[in-house]
């Protein structure tokens, strides 16, 4: 009896490390790219926001000068 128990136990730890193995290195990769593309994303906004804050300034200069 005792070692039928034991068998399942192992059987089942065994399951356990062929299921959690695959997907432990699926997340590592996933959160890798979801850390790339969240980093593109953060630089083109800074992009963007600098486009815009140029774009003010020289129309606030225009405007001061005359033009």
């Amino acid at each position: 009896m005792l070692t039928c128990s034991g068998s399942v136990a192992m059987n089942t730890t065994a399951f356990g490390l062929i299921v959690a193995i695959p997907l432990l290195i699926t997340h590592t990769v996933l959160t890798a790219k979801t850390g790339a593309i969240v980093d593109s994303l953060e630089m083109a906004s800074v992009k963007v926001l600098n486009v815009i804050s140029a774009g003010a300034y020289a129309s606030r200069a225009a405007s001061a000068i005359g033009f």
